[in-house]
Formats: C-alpha cells, sequence, structure tokens
C-alpha cells in the first residue's frame, strides 16, 4: 500500500520518576514526492496548464508556472491516493461569492478521502481521529513548520510569534461524502481550498499533475 498506516498502542513507561510516552495512532505517508519531476516528452493524452498562484509553494514557488513553466496533467489517471496533486475546477459557488483573482482551476493536493472524517487539531490533520503524519499533514509557513519558522523570524528581524495562531490553528471535524476529497494547499494560509469550499465532487478533478515542463 501506498499510505502506511500505524496504530500504535499507547503505552507509558516508567523510569525512577521519569514517564515516557509513547507516539499517537498515526497515519504515515513516508512515499510521496515533495515535488514532480520534469517531463522532456509531454504524451499525447495529456494536457498543460498554468498555474499562477502560491498556494502550494514550499519555500521555492512549487506548482507555480512563474518558475517551473506549464504543468502535465493526466485527465485518465483518476484513481487518486491521498497525497495526489491535482488540477481542480473551482466550485462554481466559490466563484460566485469571491473577487475575481480565484481561478476557474488550480493546483492542489489530496489530503482527505472519501468517507472519511478530518479535522484540524493545534495546526495537525486527523482523519478518522488518526494524525496524519507526512509533510502535507500540518500547518507550514512555504514549506516551514512551526519550529523551523522561528528560527527563521529570528535569524531576519521578523515577530516569530506572527504565526502563533496560524500554526496552532483548529478546525471542526467535516465529514468527507462519497465521491469527494478533501483538497488543500501545502501552503495554507495563502490557500482557497476544501477548507473554505468545502470537499469537492469527483467531478471536479480534471486530472493528476504528473510532470512540469519548461
Amino acid at each position: 500500500m501506498r499510505i502506511v498506516w500505524f496504530v500504535v498502542i499507547l503505552s507509558v513507561l516508567v523510569t525512577g520518576c521519569h514517564i515516557q510516552e509513547s507516539t499517537p495512532q498515526t497515519i504515515s505517508d513516508t512515499v510521496t514526492p515533495y515535488y514532480v519531476s520534469e517531463t522532456k516528452d509531454v504524451p499525447d493524452d495529456t494536457i498543460l496548464v498554468e498555474n499562477l498562484i502560491d498556494e502550494m509553494d514550499q519555500g521555492t514557488f512549487e506548482y507555480h508556472s512563474g518558475e517551473w513553466g506549464k504543468f502535465v496533467v493526466n485527465p485518465n489517471q483518476r484513481e487518486f491516493n491521498r497525497g495526489d496533486v491535482v488540477y481542480i475546477e473551482t466550485p462554481k459557488e466559490e466563484l460566485k461569492s469571491k473577487p475575481p483573482q480565484i481561478p476557474e482551476a488550480k493546483i492542489l493536493r489530496i489530503v482527505g478521502m472519501p468517507g472519511e472524517r478530518l479535522k484540524v487539531k493545534k495546526g495537525h490533520v486527523f482523519i478518522n481521529d488518526l494524525r496524519l503524519d507526512a509533510f502535507y499533514g500540518s500547518a507550514r509557513n512555504h514549506g516551514m513548520n512551526e519550529e523551523e519558522y522561528m528560527i527563521w523570524a529570528n535569524e531576519n528581524g521578523e515577530d516569530p510569534r506572527r504565526f502563533n495562531d496560524y500554526f496552532h490553528q483548529n478546525v471542526k471535524e467535516i465529514a468527507i461524502p462519497q465521491e469527494h476529497y478533501f483538497v488543500i494547499g501545502d501552503n495554507w494560509w495563502r490557500s482557497v481550498d476544501s477548507f473554505t469550499f468545502g470537499p469537492i465532487h469527483n467531478k471536479n478533478m480534471v486530472g493528476t499533475v504528473i510532470g512540469y515542463k519548461k
């Protein structure tokens, strides 16, 4: 399986007056890559798209056409998995209620699957009450987790407390209907995604992003 499930029985080890607790129950994804590879020869059955927003930025403007060119989308690759980067059509209801800079289509990442329950607790994603242990499973600021951001902020004269609420945010549990997916940007605070418009239907999924073309 692509996603490895770890079910860890909570245990307490007592050594003198020192107490050590094991890690909570988790869903761990150590396979999904941070980024796609360059596609030299674009297959005929794929489409090339531009993405000019920074919702997926992890520090080097990943998935931004201004830096990487066009992105290769396979509309036939529809067996979606958690962690997949997909090209979606923004729900029409969202386009009607938001400013015109919201694009009609965009690149986001699948975090929640059909039939699952998803919530955010202190900045971490939980799936069916299991913590998602993956680089895309917690709040990040341009690729930096809270500890990394605080180091960067101190070194660059920024207020390390500026994003404190962001890194510790909570989102009430959301039930994902069948044939729907919960999709988010890797850079949460810059993203308009399922945290805003909810899970999206399979029909809004154009295809899977498989590479980029300079």
